[in-house]
């Protein structure tokens, strides 16, 4: 089973700073999620990456942000052509 990891209101929020930080504009748990147990493991392993200038990091965060929104734009407008009513 893997270990529990405890986190704080404050670890969370501090996640969600960065995040905003790097010009995320929509939050989900999924990326909060990430942020939390990334800067657990980055404090417990040495990353053989070469860093990442801020500013391509801003740059590929802000892409994807608008390509997901692009996908999710065309996806309800298919939904709504077809009558589609998503479950989530």
């Amino acid at each position: 089973m893997p270990e529990k990891m405890d986190f704080s209101g404050t670890d969370i929020v501090a996640a969600c700073k960065e995040l905003t930080g790097r010009g995320v504009r929509k939050i989900s748990p999924d990326q909060v999620k990430a942020m939390l147990h990334g800067s657990v493991q980055g404090e417990t392993e040495e990353t053989m990456e070469p860093p990442v200038l801020p500013a391509q990091q801003e740059n590929i965060e802000r892409e994807a942000v608008d390509m997901l929104e692009g996908i999710t734009a065309l996806m309800t407008g298919y939904n709504e052509v077809h009558d589609i009513i998503p479950t989530i």
